[in-house]
């Protein structure tokens, strides 16, 4: 084993602990849970994403049922605190070949999505947010 001062090691130490979250706090954060449905139908395997414009987005994908619960990281659950633009997109997953698989393959109109018009506000403690599209 290589011979490091013992400086080197504990400084390494704390570089992995705080890249990984550990002994930081980060921004205060609500929980967003809720559905999608586009024309009453639930939409399955689509990506709702929060975006507040000057920090980490959040992401969730709907379920069988269309419920949705956003992620900030893998480790912590919900949403900045504010004003959010919110994107509704089919997930893209794309296998170890190289075949892509779409979610839900209904059409989701782009005023949802790249051209989104939707936006809510995140509030400290729960924040529940269903969508129902029209096309």
């Amino acid at each position: 084993m290589p011979n490091f001062p013992s400086g080197f090691l504990i400084a390494s130490l704390c570089t992995i602990a705080l890249s990984t979250g550990c002994g930081t706090s980060g921004p205060e954060l609500g929980s967003v849970s809720g559905t999608v449905t586009l024309d009453g139908v639930p939409l399955s395997g689509v990506l709702v994403v929060f975006n507040p414009g000057n920090s980490r987005p959040s992401e969730g994908l709907t379920d069988a049922n269309g419920y949705y619960e956003l992620r900030y990281t893998r480790e912590q659950s919900g949403a900045i605190i504010g004003q959010h633009k919110v994107l509704i997109t089919p997930q893209v997953t794309v296998d170890q070949d190289g075949n892509e698989t779409v979610g839900d393959q209904k059409t989701i109109p782009v005023k949802y999505n790249t051209e989104t018009t939707l936006s809510e506000e995140v509030k400290s403690g729960s924040n529940i947010f269903n969508f129902d599209l029209q096309s």
